[in-house]
């Protein structure tokens, strides 16, 4: 976890939002994953903040739900819980007006402008996801999870 904190050294106080897909990805065993949820498992320890939107417990309870993983449903709803590390924002008028110009402005489905939306209402100086699109239409320096599972700022 060192060399992880070492990494990411930059960001500490930052206000960092974590889209659905990330929040899913550590929650997968493959060791790709490994400096995602040491990442993650940082913000614990108060090096930054992470905030995420309601909308990514409803995404990530889609797969659980759809294959009756009462465990997988359980183990989201902790990790996806207001902590002093983790803020949780519910979607607010406020968001969706945003979300909408977002959608109109930068051709995002829906649910990718939520993020977008709360991620700047929330004054996040930072975002992390795994898609690209959604990356590319976030003003915000981006935490890109590829593939591999490589952690990269851009």
């Amino acid at each position: 976890m060192d060399s992880v904190s070492d990494k990411w050294r930059s960001l500490r106080g930052a206000r960092v939002y974590v889209d659905a897909n990330a929040w899913i990805y550590a929650r997968q065993s493959d060791a790709k994953w490994d400096e995602l949820r040491a990442f993650l498992a940082l913000a614990q320890s108060g090096s930054w903040k992470l905030v995420t939107s309601e909308m990514s417990l409803a995404e990530t309870l889609v797969w659980p739900i759809k294959s009756r993983d009462r465990q997988a449903q359980s183990a989201f709803q902790r990790q996806i819980s207001s902590a002093p590390h983790l803020i949780v924002l519910p979607v607010t008028r406020a968001i969706l007006l945003e979300a909408a110009t977002l959608r109109a402005t930068r051709s995002l489905e829906m649910p990718d402008a939520i993020h977008a939306a709360t991620a700047k209402l929330a004054r996040c100086s930072h975002f992390l996801t795994g898609d690209e699109l959604l990356a590319r239409a976030v003003h915000l320096p981006v935490l890109r999870l590829s593939e591999s599972g490589a952690m990269e700022l851009s």
